[in-house]
């Protein structure tokens, strides 16, 4: 188990304590960040995006006071190696229930963004005691959603927005919307909080 100095990850500083380890679950290695909270608070569980490491939720995690956050990066993104086999929506909520075995952690609020709303979701049918409250953010609630357009969707299939500055610069307002239409610099700024995915 590896920690790194407290208060950094990746290079970028945290406004709350934090601890980064490495927690081996069962064969897979799992990069673990665990921001301290107040005693007695139920801890909060963050699922992140699709192909984003950890330090996409720094600013998130920050803000939440001395609620305890936990997040970690999904076998083969950020630091995680990748897994020996493709894997699943159920087995990745498995390896999370497995996860918080490892921290010690009871039970959990979860907090799930875009792809890791629809994580979250499994997690939350598979755990229901473990699960007390879900929070979903930019995200999937199954069958009957609004598609997003196909120009959009396709930037989607490919890690290359994560792994190319300047594609991720180009694209950005068009897949985030908003602010990042408008304000460049926005995207330039998530520059130090992107690590590449693997495929």
């Amino acid at each position: 188990m590896r920690t790194t100095e407290a208060g950094t990850a990746g290079g970028q500083a945290s406004r709350r304590p934090l601890s980064i380890r490495f927690v081996d679950v069962g064969a897979q290695r799992l990069r673990v960040a665990v921001w301290a909270g107040g005693r007695g608070r139920v801890p909060l569980l963050l699922f992140n995006g699709i192909g984003a490491s950890l330090e996409m939720l720094m600013p998130l995690a920050d803000m939440l006071g001395d609620i305890p956050t936990i997040a970690f990066d999904v076998p083969g993104v950020g630091e995680s190696p990748p897994p020996r086999l493709p894997y699943r929506l159920w087995m990745l909520a498995r390896l999370a229930s497995h996860l918080l075995d490892q921290v010690g952690v009871q039970r959990v609020d979860v907090l799930g963004v875009s792809w890791g709303g629809t994580l979250a979701q499994q997690f939350a049918l598979q755990n229901p005691r473990r699960c007390r409250r879900l929070v979903l953010a930019a995200t999937a609630q199954g069958a009957l959603m609004v598609p997003g357009h196909p120009r959009v969707l396709r930037h989607f299939f490919t890690p290359r927005r994560h792994n190319d500055p300047a594609l991720r610069h180009r694209i950005g307002g068009l897949i985030y919307g908003g602010q990042a239409r408008r304000d460049p610099q926005l995207m330039q700024s998530l520059d130090r909080c992107v690590k590449p995915a693997s495929r």
